[in-house]
């Protein structure tokens, strides 16, 4: 059965697309803290690690934002993306 996502709800996609990007950025902090705290602890660095993760997160619902007002001007001229589901038996 073919299904077609007719429009993005743009907070609500957005709010949950800047979770995860806060979430996966944080993974990323050791790797930026390691190098800075080895600098003789660069403090700008140091600053910018621990910042990364709510600037992730803030570019990330910003973007996911404009994605969603976008698709949803589009999907009112061409459709909306079209996926298939089917019933699965456990």
């Amino acid at each position: 059965m073919k299904k077609q996502i007719k429009q993005f709800a743009t907070l609500q996609t957005s709010k949950v697309m800047a979770i995860i990007y806060g979430v996966m950025a944080i993974l990323f902090v050791p790797f930026l803290l390691a190098p800075a705290l080895g600098n003789k602890g660069d403090r700008s660095m140091v600053l910018f690690s621990l910042a990364a993760p709510f600037l992730y997160a803030i570019i990330g619902f910003i973007f996911t934002a404009l994605f969603c007002w976008i698709y949803n001007i589009a999907a009112k001229y061409v459709g909306g993306i079209e996926f298939t589901l089917e019933d699965v038996n456990n």
